[in-house]
């Protein structure tokens, strides 16, 4: 065996941060030769992808991954910079840097994560996490079928004479890994689902190139000038988990991460919840058949139900799962939220305030959680794919608490959508085990001032079949509302079947003048009311949009009419030319912006909008940069001059500036406006900044 490639290890023990079974596992060691380096299959790294590996050395510099998109634009580079870990990627439209960690070269395992989510991108060592936002129209990362292998440890030699082949040429000149590599997991295949990766090979009958074949047929751990095996680690000798679950080696023996949620167990084979079955005294709790139609109920903004758990005290448990069914129209809502809320003397410090949410955010689904004092986010929001379609759709989240020692527990948090996208994370603290003493489900009171909830309406749409396990006790929330259980009650006019909410129903607005004046109608129905515009004098007539340095603004439309201002601000200074609009024009949407340094005019739709179907729009600009997004579309965009501030301080028009007498001025360059051409239509889920606003309840004031 060459031993300037690859040899095999058998790692010393070291305490490590989750449960293990207690065999001794194997690494890979690159001994940071001119000729050493591993090959692995290509990275499905999607919109959503992520990798991970865990590394050990006592060097402070070295090329530890790197895989790019055959040569083109962009690529993926991690190394050890001066025992610093720095990602630097490309995905079109710049290199981008992100560094974490210090002392990495101190002979100890450290894990390392990149995990992707549209434009931005996040670098993980050892629970220390960074995120870099990538520029550009699009964020593919290539094109799977023409991307490179991933290297690790360093690059093979055939690329010195042909550096045309690499995106990022200089990579080949970067010293190679010294140390060792264990439990590389990513995604190689089309369904994006990770699984632990094996070596592939090299054959000098292929040109130096992997033979795919060879592969297929061979083990790696036979293969020449690879890897010795060593029988004492079952993850590369015989893998114990099952269905799906993947082999993580440690200093103890493999684990196994049981990722997909559907089972559980030591080597993932008990399908998830199944021995969950109500114990004795849960009957107390609850009295409902299993087997029986799920449970369905509407909510319109101000319904909601409430569950109290704790009878004097809470629900504690190291495994706990929450699984529900939503259809909406809303982008934002409260969906569900678990919280402790009794601070004890007898709770390890913060669990008092434990919380855990599960929402819809910007059309995305958001899972938040704190553990004693420790946050954790996952938002799952896919590209071209929204949750406030009006289709039923399924989230399940779950959390698990495993003891690493007397003092330190570590918690996986997993939420999967509909089967399909998944987002994973994990936290560590003093706390042994999760408390919950009460539930609400579609809302609250008061859902935006709960802790974790702030800035959520009440959710707006349907749910059903909404289930709460744990510690041996499972709960489905609607029938229990519905029956009257003991602790379980609904508030507001709940209606126990799935129907259109009344909030959607439109509110025709007509008027030809207008005034500003604040909203009476409830803040419980911001989302869903539709206004309509029904001639070119109708407008609203909205405090001045504040965003001065960075501001976002969305919304849904439904026109017929190829012609209309949709929305319009100014400056109320003079010695300013501060603009902002929207305006459709020959049936596309434009935008308009000025910063005091000279105008900018982007075709924000690359189709027509005026057919008569709502389209949604969303705008988000941070200083002279911003983007435009129509039905998922992206457009970006740069204002001219130096200036870097929109000053708004003008009212905002939604809608037309009124009749052709009224006392506005408006620029030339904004044709719709300047000849009062009135948006004709409906609007709906405006949203400025964040925050939901009430068209519905500023029509009604300013109606006359």
């Amino acid at each position: 065996m060459h031993s300037s490639l690859v040899t095999s290890n058998t790692g010393a023990l070291m305490p490590f941060l989750v449960v293990l079974l207690g065999q001794v596992a194997t690494s890979f060691v690159l001994e940071g030769s001119a000729t050493s380096y591993a090959q692995f299959r290509k990275w499905n790294a999607g919109l959503n992808g992520t990798l991970e590996f865990e590394f050990k050395t006592e060097q402070g510099n070295g090329l530890l991954l790197y895989t790019d998109d055959g040569g083109t634009y962009d690529f993926f580079e991690v190394k050890l910079v001066e025992s610093a870990l720095r990602l630097r990627y490309n995905l079109g439209g710049g290199a981008q840097i992100v560094t974490v960690g210090h002392d990495l070269g101190d002979g100890h395992w450290h894990k390392v994560q990149i995990t992707r989510c549209n434009e931005n991108t996040t670098l993980t060592v050892d629970g220390v996490s960074a995120v870099s936002t990538s520029r550009g129209k699009e964020f593919e990362f290539g094109k799977l079928a023409g991307n490179s292998d991933v290297y690790v440890g360093g690059m093979p030699s055939w690329y010195n004479s042909k550096l045309t082949l690499l995106a990022l040429p200089s990579v080949i000149f970067e010293p190679r890994f010294n140390g060792f590599i264990r439990n590389l997991v990513y995604a190689d295949g089309e369904n994006m689902v990770p699984r632990r990766q094996e070596m592939k090979s090299r054959d000098a009958k292929c040109g130096g190139f992997p033979c795919v074949e060879n592969i297929k047929r061979k083990s790696p751990r036979s293969l020449r000038n690879m890897m010795t095996a060593n029988t004492t680690d079952a993850c590369e000798t015989r893998d114990p988990c099952q269905h799906g679950g993947i082999c993580i080696s440690t200093d103890s023996g493999p684990f196994c991460e049981c990722r997909s949620g559907d089972y559980e167990g030591a080597y993932c084979e008990k399908e998830a919840w199944s021995t969950v079955l109500p114990t004795a005294g849960a009957g107390d709790y609850w009295a409902w058949e299993y087997n029986k139609a799920p449970s369905e109920a509407s909510f319109r903004g101000t319904e909601y139900l409430t569950i109290n758990l704790s009878k004097g005290d809470p629900i504690l448990s190291t495994l706990e799962s929450i699984s529900l069914q939503f259809k909406t129209r809303q982008p934002n809502g409260l969906l569900f939220y678990s919280a402790n809320g009794r601070n004890r003397a007898s709770c390890p410090a913060g669990q008092g305030d434990d919380y855990l949410t599960v929402s819809l955010r910007d059309g995305g689904a958001a899972v938040g959680m704190t553990l004693a004092k420790g946050r954790l986010d996952l938002h799952i929001k896919p590209v071209r794919i929204r949750f406030d379609d009006n289709q039923w759709h399924k989230i399940i989240v779950l959390r698990k608490v495993q003891e690493i020692s007397s003092i330190t527990s570590f918690c996986r948090l997993s939420a999967i959508v509909d089967g399909i996208y998944a987002e994973h994370g994990h936290t560590a603290g003093s706390f042994t085990h999760l408390a919950s003493d009460r539930l609400l489900v579609g809302g609250g009171a008061d859902a935006r001032s709960l802790q974790g909830a702030k800035g959520i309406n009440n959710f707006v749409g349907c749910l059903r079949k909404v289930e709460f396990v744990a510690e041996g006790v499972k709960m489905e929330l609607i029938d229990a509302a519905r029956s009257g259980a003991a602790g379980a009650a609904a508030w507001g006019k709940m209606d126990f079947h799935c129907r259109e909410p009344r909030a959607s129903d439109p509110i025709t607005f007509t008027t030809r003048d207008s005034h500003l004046a604040a909203a009476t109608i409830s803040a419980r129905r911001l989302h869903g009311a539709v206004v309509t515009f029904t001639s070119p004098e109708s407008h609203l007539v909205l405090p001045p949009w504040k965003a001065a340095k960075s501001g976002s603004i969305s919304f849904k439309i439904r026109t017929n009419e190829p012609n209309g201002l949709i929305m319009y601000s100014r400056s109320g200074a003079h010695t300013r030319q501060d603009l902002f609009a929207f305006e459709i024009f020959n049936g596309h949407l434009y935008l308009h912006a000025d910063l005091g340094s000279g105008p900018v005019k982007v075709k924000s739709s690359k189709q027509r909008i005026d057919d008569g179907t709502w389209h949604d729009v969303a705008l988000r600009r941070v200083e002279r940069d911003g983007r435009v997004t129509v039905d998922g579309s992206i457009v970006e965009f740069r204002t001219p001059g130096d200036s870097t501030q929109l000053d708004l301080d003008g009212l905002l028009y939604i809608g037309g500036v009124g009749a052709p007498f009224a006392p506005l001025t408006v620029p030339p360059v904004l044709w719709t406006g300047a000849l009062r051409q009135g948006y004709v239509g409906c609007m709906r889920d405006l949203v400025i900044n964040g925050q939901p606003i009430d068209i519905a309840g500023y029509a009604q004031q300013q109606d006359s």
